[in-house]
C-alpha cells in the first residue's frame, strides 16, 4: 500500500541499519516494486558510535546486494554531542538521509519504523514533556518520510526475518539501560 503513491521510473531511498526492520523493509520493497519499476537506493548511515560500525555497514551492504539491490551507499555521520546521544544520532541520520534525497532527487525515503517503535516514541515524548503533541506519535506518511511496518511488531518482523532466511544485527545499543528508549522498552512497555 505504500508503494500505491509512487509512479515508474521513481526514485526511492531507503533507510537500512542492519536490524531486523530496515533490512526486511528493503527486502519486501525489492519484491514489490519490480512492476512498478522503481528505482531502489539503500543508504546505510554509518554513525561511527561502535568500534566495528564500518564493518557492519560493509556486511549489510552484502546483505542487501544478496536481495538483488545495487545502488548502495554508506554516509558516515559525525554525530555531535548536543541533545544526548539518542537525539544527536536520530538529527545526524535524518540530515544525512535528506541530503541524499535531494541530491538524488528522491520521491520518497522509506524507514523501517515499527509498532513497538511507534509506542515508544509517544511515551519517551511524554517523560520529556511534549505533552499531547507526543500522543500523535509517528506519521505513516510525513513528507518525503514512509513508515509502511507502524502496524508490524518488533516481534513479527523478526520472525519474517527468520522465515526469509535474513540474517540481521542486534544493536547493543538496543539494550544498554543508559538510555531512556531502552528503559522504556524494557521497564515500561512490558
Amino acid at each position: 500500500q505504500s508503494l500505491q503513491k509512487l509512479e515508474p521510473g521513481d526514485r526511492i531511498v531507503v533507510a537500512v541499519s542492519g536490524g531486523a526492520d530496515s533490512l526486511l523493509l528493503a527486502h519486501c520493497i525489492n519484491l514489490e516494486s519490480k512492476e512498478l519499476a522503481l528505482q531502489i537506493h539503500v543508504v546505510i548511515v554509518n554513525h561511527q558510535l561502535q568500534v566495528d560500525a564500518s564493518d557492519i555497514a560493509l556486511k549489510t551492504a552484502d546483505i542487501i546486494r544478496s536481495f538483488g539491490i545495487t545502488e548502495i551507499t554508506i554516509i558516515p555521520v559525525e554525530v555531535v554531542k548536543k541533545d544526548g546521544l539518542e537525539a544527536d544520532a536520530r538529527r545526524a541520520r535524518y540530515e544525512a538521509l535528506q541530503g541524499y534525497a535531494t541530491e538524488l532527487g528522491a520521491t520518497a525515503i522509506f524507514l523501517g519504523h515499527n509498532q513497538d517503535d511507534l509506542a515508544e516514541s509517544v511515551l519517551l515524548g511524554l517523560t520529556q514533556g511534549s505533552g499531547t503533541k507526543s500522543l500523535a506519535g509517528m506519521a505513516g506518511f510525513e513528507g518525503l518520510y514512509v513508515r509502511p511496518f507502524l502496524s508490524l511488531s518488533r516481534e513479527e518482523i523478526e520472525n519474517a526475518c527468520e522465515e526469509a532466511s535474513i540474517k540481521y544485527w542486534s544493536d547493543p545499543h538496543n539494550d544498554d539501560d543508559r538510555f531512556t528508549r531502552v528503559k522504556i522498552r524494557k521497564k515500561i512497555l512490558p
